[in-house]
């Protein structure tokens, strides 16, 4: 568990500094409590290691971590038939499909 809570410190203190992730956590704030964006997006060593946030996470993951409910964009100079026999054969093919209903932020 340790391994995994310093790769994504490692991750926090490479996306901090960016612009992107400042916009990214401005909308978060913005956001209605009901909204995703408006929940814990990335944590450092400080937010992981407080008591429940990885078991939070776990729930998380869960609830709604399920192919159905995500969408992927590739980008690439390879040709479509290339990109394709890659792509089924990439680990983004692992990502199970739970077959969960999409969420309403209405």
């Amino acid at each position: 568990m340790f391994k995994e809570v310093n790769a994504v410190n490692s991750e926090y203190q490479i996306d901090v500094a960016e612009d992107g992730w400042k916009f990214f956590h401005l909308l978060g704030l913005l956001s209605s409590n009901t909204h995703p964006m408006s929940r814990f997006t990335i944590g450092n060593l400080d937010t992981l290691k407080k008591e429940g946030v990885v078991e939070a996470l776990r729930l998380f993951y869960d609830k709604y971590y399920s192919a159905n409910l995500m969408a992927l964009v590739v980008k690439s100079q390879l040709s479509l038939d290339e990109m394709e026999t890659w792509l089924m054969t990439s680990d983004f093919n692992l990502v199970q499909n739970k077959e969960l209903p999409k969420p309403n932020y209405a």
